[in-house]
């Protein structure tokens, strides 16, 4: 433990881990051992099964004092910490005491989970996370009609088109930045399911009876994979980060792209029989929110072919940032438990997409005949039902015990407060439901915040 705490207060806590300049430290690997000494990084590349010239070290306090920990710590506290990073990384394949033992501090401890997760279920997560092609190639075709797809490209054109109206219609933004983002915003990669080019496995031999050993071969395939991507020395804008089976959506900033796979293309984020209120509500929600990302305080900083690139006026970086600060000022103002707050900082990413992403996707339903129509179902409007539909695909239970792991960690703010926050600066949100002051969510009109 006390080894573990020396490493820890040479890592960066994870709000300064969100600056993207301090953390691009690119040196020539021939210089290494002079600018980083105590280390035999020669060794550990070849190793890694790096190849290259230069490499890019995000912290390089973390490894000056990991070479002080090479030479002060005994070898006996190295054994002990090595074996028991092998194990804890590897528990779920082997015997029931280490993986009881691994549930017992990770999820339990941790986390506060009563109770470990049923087997099947998490063998279905080891199968997604090393094989999540092949499964998701059984997935894609029993759960994601193309029809779903079709669907699904129309939603993505549609608010895309919505975003760069907002973008041309900013009040705070200036034309030369306007015509850069615009530009930004249609290079954007849209990839929606599956990947066009599935991962074969090739060398892959699965034996039923040896599940630490399977583990071993997915893991060596796709390390395998991960290496020689790198040196073919050419960047796919196509390829994936995510199995086709997660629920999840992600933009790339070093790539500009965006991804949606089929595991999040399912009710209640999409369904393509659903009204346009439930899915613009869900999945258009969460498509504005990753258009955003491509413009927050770090997706703004890459230009359309994601590098690094400085492209906002002076002026207009300025304007930006004070919005931003309300954002963060905001959140840092929800409290969770007792005394603990949400981390505007941390958090600030997250929150303005959601922020984006709100008031770009319900444009785009504005425009739908279905919004136009106005008709009830179920005794809701459309735009109620738009933001019922989000709140529903938001909404989630934690404990306390994770909660508190959680706010100090994640880039998200906890669930209840991605819906309250955005909606409560929303101005269309107050029309639908009638807001009036007096009312929890209520915010008089000069403090309602909007960005994009």
């Amino acid at each position: 433990m006390s080894f573990e705490t020396e490493l820890a207060k040479a890592s960066k806590s994870p709000v300064e881990l969100r600056d993207i300049d301090a953390n691009y430290h690119k040196y020539s690997v021939k210089d290494l051992p002079a600018t980083i000494p105590g280390i035999k990084w020669q060794l550990l590349l070849s190793g890694l099964k790096l190849n290259s010239d230069s490499v890019v070290i995000t912290q390089p306090d973390f490894f000056k004092a990991l070479a002080v920990q090479l030479k002060t710590t005994s070898l006996e506290t190295w054994k002990n910490y090595l074996k028991f990073h092998v194990l804890d990384a590897t528990a779920i394949f082997l015997n029931k005491d280490i993986a009881y033992a691994h549930y017992q501090f990770n999820d339990k401890t941790l986390n506060g989970q009563q109770v470990p997760l049923e087997r099947w279920d998490q063998v279905s997560r080891v199968i997604d996370g090393l094989m999540g092609d092949p499964l998701g190639y059984v997935y894609v075709h029993k759960y994601f009609p193309p029809a779903a797809k079709a669907r699904m490209d129309t939603l993505v054109q549609n608010v895309e088109a919505a975003f760069e109206e907002r973008i041309k219609n900013l009040q705070w933004m200036g034309d030369t930045t306007k015509q850069k983002a615009i530009a930004k915003l249609h290079a954007i990669i849209a990839k929606i399911a599956y990947p066009d080019q599935w991962k074969k496995y090739e060398g892959v031999n699965i034996d039923p009876a040896k599940y630490y050993t399977n583990a071993l071969a997915c893991k060596a395939y796709l390390y395998q994979e991960m290496i020689n991507y790198l040196h073919a020395g050419k960047v796919d804008r196509k390829r994936w980060g995510m199995s086709p089976p997660t629920v999840n959506a992600e933009y790339d900033a070093s790539l500009n792209t965006i991804e949606f796979p089929a595991g999040i293309l399912q009710y209640p984020f999409f369904a393509v029989d659903a009204d346009d209120a439930v899915n613009y509500g869900g999945i258009g929600l969460v498509i504005g929110h990753e258009l955003t990302h491509g413009f927050d305080d770090q997706g703004r900083r890459f230009d359309g072919q994601g590098n690094r690139s400085d492209w906002w006026t002076a002026a207009d970086e300025k304007r930006f940032n004070v919005k931003a600060d309300q954002i963060v000022k905001l959140y840092d103002g929800y409290k969770v438990l007792d005394s603990l707050h949400v981390n505007g900082s941390l958090t600030q990413g997250e929150n303005i997409a959601d922020f984006g992403g709100l008031a770009i996707s319900f444009d785009a339903f504005k425009k739908t005949a279905e919004y136009k129509a106005g008709k009830k179902i179920n005794g809701f409007t459309p735009e109620q039902r738009y933001f019922l539909s989000f709140a529903q695909c938001r909404r989630r239970k934690m404990t306390d015990d994770y909660l508190k792991t959680f706010i100090k960690t994640d880039p998200h703010a906890p669930s209840w407060y991605r819906i309250n926050g955005p909606y409560s600066n929303f101005d269309e949100f107050y029309k639908a439901y009638g807001l009036k002051p007096g009312q929890k969510m209520y915010r008089p009109d000069a403090d309602r915040i909007s960005i994009w």
